[in-house]
């Protein structure tokens, strides 16, 4: 873009922008919408995102090797590797993260170290909780 049509372009902008500020208190400040339709559409993802911590406390309370610490009340699931120390945790967490599929941190509750994880993106699907839960159990024994 040369500096005429640069020019010309801004001139445009500063056209568009005196257009609006003449009109700001004549536009509409919220959108016509029912604040119910409004909750509805937060409710299904809290719980969609209840549901991938069930599941994913479901895959871990059926396995040997992990156990879960918390039943999930909200979207937050805490579990551990048995016999494992917090080190351990952290270091799988940290191979995970560096994946870069899922991201998980650790904690230490009820006096013992456990993965934390929070499926709260509202493009998660039941998949990806089955995913991760594979790729906790690979990196674990890796780590091992």
């Amino acid at each position: 873009m040369d500096a005429t049509e640069f020019r010309n372009v801004g001139h445009q902008v500063v056209d568009l922008l005196a257009d609006y500020l003449a009109s700001v208190d004549q536009q509409q400040i919220t959108p016509d919408i029912n604040p119910e339709t409004v909750r509805a559409l937060f409710d299904a993802p809290l719980d969609r995102n209840i549901e991938h911590a069930e599941q994913l406390y479901g895959l871990a309370s059926n396995d040997a090797v992990f156990e879960c610490v918390n039943k999930p009340l909200m979207s937050a699931v805490c579990l551990r590797y048995k016999g494992r120390d917090l080190g351990f945790h952290q270091r799988v967490a940290a191979e995970i993260e560096r994946e870069g599929k899922y991201w998980i941190s650790t904690t230490v509750l009820k006096g013992q170290p456990a993965f934390r994880i929070n499926p709260v993106n509202f493009r998660t699907r039941a998949e990806h909780i089955q995913g991760l839960f594979h790729d906790l159990k690979e990196i674990c024994n890796r780590v091992l």
